[in-house]
């Protein structure tokens, strides 16, 4: 796949967490429930929604550090 395609999506994927994460906030401050287990169980124990945001934030990480492996990997099989 070319490489500024994986890029557009990569960027696309942070802005839509960006606004996913503002949303989620805003919800919660109006008394809404977070029905993702694994994030309510975060925001028991942390006691505030910025666990989620951390999630978000490792997870594009991780994405980022993926297209970045993926991207050296296809650079050194090229001739």
């Amino acid at each position: 796949m070319n490489k500024f395609i994986l890029w557009l999506l990569y960027i696309t994927l942070f802005f839509y967490c960006v606004v996913d994460a503002y949303q989620t906030k805003m919800l919660l401050d109006l008394g809404a429930y977070e029905y993702n287990p694994l994030l309510r169980w975060l925001m028991d124990v942390s006691g505030t929604w910025v666990s989620t945001l951390i999630v978000k934030v490792v997870l594009l990480i991780g994405l980022g550090a993926f297209l970045l492996r993926k991207q050296k990997k296809s650079l050194q099989e090229t001739p």
